[in-house]
């Protein structure tokens, strides 16, 4: 059940969110934070704010840039302390926004 809840929380935000950050940020100078400091920002947000409440935890797999705008943060989502998820964070490299769910490039083929 908890592993259903943690799907449709991600899936339901990835709507909602996406178009608005990217349309936000598509072009603009922003100062950049460090990939160490994205995610643990993005993990301490989810930890918080999505997975405690449920009696989740999650671990900070990496770190990597996508595109201009973006972090992808891994995390690995545990119940106690064992891996049920692996998830992706964006985080806008401004540190102020995440995205949660997939980007799909839909300019290449399937």
């Amino acid at each position: 059940m908890k592993y259903i809840t943690v799907v449709l929380l991600l899936g339901l935000v990835v709507g909602v969110i996406s178009g608005i950050v990217l349309s936000a940020f598509v072009g603009l100078d922003i100062s950049a934070i460090s990939k160490e400091e994205a995610g643990n920002k993005a993990l301490t947000y989810i930890t918080t704010n999505i997975l405690e409440p449920q009696g989740l935890s999650a671990e900070l797999a990496n770190v990597e840039e996508y595109g201009n705008d973006l972090y992808i943060v891994n995390l690995k989502i545990k119940d106690n302390n064992k891996t049920i998820q692996d998830a992706a964070i964006f985080i806008t490299k401004s540190g102020e926004s995440v995205i949660l769910g997939r980007i799909v490039n839909i300019t290449g083929e399937m």
